[in-house]
C-alpha cells in the first residue's frame, strides 16, 4: 500500500540526467503548479520520476520553492530560467532575482550578519545575567560553608576545653578552614570560650593556632579534666 500523502518522504527525480532526491512537502510547496501535481500522483518508492528538462537549472527551482527567494550567479541565463519556472507551473517575480556576488547580494550578507550579531549580543547577554546568578550563588555558597565550619570549629574547641587546663593554646585542624571568624567567636562566647589568634599570622603548619581561656562573663565554666601540678 502506497503512502503518497507522506510529506517528508523524500521524492527521487530524473531531471535530464540529473538525479535529485527531494521531500515532498518542498516539491508540493506551490499547490496548483504542474511539478505538485506530478509529485501528488507519484507514487513512493517507485522509479525515479523523470522530467525532460534542463537538470543544472532545476536546482534554482528546488531553491526558490525551499526559500522563496532567487539567488543565481551572473553566468545563468534569465530566460532560461524564466521558461523552467514556465514549465513547471511556478509563477516567480523574475525582477527578484538576486545575481550572486552583486551588490543586492552583498546587501542580503549584511542583513543577515546585522541579524546574527543581534542575536549573539542578546545570547551573551543572558549568558552574562547566568554567570552573575552563578558567581551570586557560589558566594552565598562559600559564606554558608563558612558558617557551618566556624560553628563545627567552636564544638571543637569546647570539646578539648573540657579536657585541657585553660588559659591554653590550641590547634585548629585544617578541616575547619577557611571559617567566618565572627561567627566562630560569637559561637564559642555562647559556649563560655574565648578565643584568640596566636601572633604572627595565627598559621603553623596545617593547624590554626588559638589561645582559648574562660570567658570573662561566664567565669571559668568549663571543668578542666587536666590534672594541674
Amino acid at each position: 500500500m502506497t503512502t503518497i500523502k507522506d510529506t517528508q518522504c523524500p521524492v527521487a527525480l530524473d531531471v535530464g540526467g540529473t538525479l535529485y532526491k527531494v521531500s515532498r512537502a518542498t516539491l508540493e510547496r506551490c499547490k496548483n503548479s504542474r511539478l505538485a501535481q506530478w509529485i501528488a500522483n507519484h507514487e513512493e518508492n517507485a522509479e525515479p520520476l523523470f522530467i525532460d528538462r534542463n537538470g543544472l537549472l532545476f536546482q534554482y527551482v528546488l531553491d526558490y520553492l525551499r526559500t522563496h527567494k532567487l539567488l543565481v550567479p551572473s553566468s545563468v541565463s534569465r530566460a532560461a530560467l524564466r521558461e523552467e519556472f514556465a514549465f513547471y507551473g511556478i509563477s516567480v517575480d523574475m525582477t527578484k532575482i538576486i545575481e550572486k556576488y552583486s551588490r543586492e547580494y552583498l546587501m542580503e550578507l549584511k542583513r543577515k550578519i546585522s541579524t546574527k550579531r543581534s542575536e549573539l549580543s542578546t545570547q551573551r547577554k543572558m549568558l552574562i545575567a547566568v554567570e552573575r546568578q552563578f558567581d551570586a550563588l557560589k558566594i552565598n555558597l562559600e559564606d554558608i560553608e563558612r558558617e557551618a565550619r566556624a560553628i563545627q570549629a567552636s564544638s571543637y574547641f569546647e570539646r578539648v576545653a573540657l579536657n585541657t587546663q585553660l588559659p591554653a593554646h590550641i590547634s585548629l585542624p585544617i578541616d575547619f578552614v577557611p571559617f567566618d571568624k565572627d561567627t566562630l567567636v560569637k559561637c564559642s562566647q555562647l559556649k563560655g570560650l574565648d578565643l584568640h589568634p596566636v601572633a604572627g599570622d595565627g598559621y603553623v603548619e596545617e593547624y590554626y593556632l588559638f589561645r582559648v581561656q574562660a570567658a570573662a562573663e561566664h567565669g571559668n565554666t568549663i571543668p578542666s579534666m587536666a590534672i594541674s601540678e
